[in-house]
């Protein structure tokens, strides 16, 4: 298996996801759509002046109004900063995320933002006489890499030492000539955290306007986690996610795997 090279400075984004659920109850939808509540709208008002305090006074809607229900992953409105550019924040239904971009803060850093903005949106909830326990929290790492011209197969092989089988039928009618080219997901629970669940997804694709290797991975924690222990718990996640990655590609795809509270993509 050869060393990765291109990291850390293949990493394009890490996301940081809270999800929650309001008392409010939701009519089922087919294909697992939510219906929006009139309560939605107030809730990312209030955490738009919340989070304005903090320079974040840009405000967009992502979702056209009249929209009668969305996906529960797809945020209503984007907060940004002209101050930051490369921070992100976004809210939809019972949804907080939070986006870095280059140019790259330190990990530390990065944990405070999250953490400024689960107390901003515990003020907004507080204007309402209401407050959450989160359920989940995701902390979600993309990056791209330049070896386009290799065929994901190998690159899997090679890179991270996964291997794939073809059985004998397809094998044989398949060309000897190239590698098969196809895109790979996995979803498995970590063994050291049964609540703790790993996502890998590899494909080919356009990055920051030009053709890479997407290497989506992300940790999710699935049980109940108080405001003020989030922090711990994204620097757990964190941990988790280097032993395995680093130990897959034997280099640190974020220079603060090595290098403690240092940038994250060696800025």
């Amino acid at each position: 298996m050869e060393k990765l090279e291109g990291a850390p400075e293949s990493l394009a984004e890490i996301v940081a996801q809270l999800h929650w659920k309001t008392q409010a109850q939701r009519p089922g939808l087919p294909g697992g759509m939510v219906l929006l509540q009139p309560g939605d709208e107030v809730l990312c008002v209030q955490f738009g002046t919340q989070i304005s305090q903090l320079g974040f006074t840009q405000v967009q809607r992502l979702v056209p109004p009249g929209v009668p229900f969305i996906n529960p992953q797809q945020p209503l409105y984007k907060y940004t900063s002209p101050s930051a550019p490369s921070l992100v924040y976004q809210m939809g239904v019972d949804l907080l995320s939070v986006h870095l971009v280059k140019p790259f803060k330190a990990w530390g850093e990065l944990v405070g933002e999250v953490q400024r903005g689960v107390d901003m949106l515990q003020s907004a909830l507080a204007l309402g006489g209401n407050t959450i326990a989160f359920e989940s929290l995701t902390l979600r790492y993309i990056h791209g890499f330049g070896d386009v011209n290799s065929a994901t197969l190998d690159w899997l092989t090679r890179i991270l030492g996964i291997t794939v089988s073809f059985p004998s039928a397809l094998s044989s009618a398949m060309s000897t000539d190239t590698s098969p080219d196809f895109s790979f997901n996995l979803k498995t629970i970590l063994t050291a955290n049964d609540a703790t669940t790993l996502t890998l997804a590899i494909r080919k694709g356009d990055l920051e306007g030009a053709p890479r290797i997407i290497m989506d991975s992300a940790l999710i924690l699935s049980h109940s986690i108080a405001g003020d222990a989030v922090s711990d718990s994204l620097n757990t996640l964190h941990g988790q996610w280097c032993n395995v990655f680093q130990g897959m590609t034997r280099t640190s795809l974020t220079a603060d795997c090595q290098e403690g509270d240092k940038h994250v993509a060696g800025h």
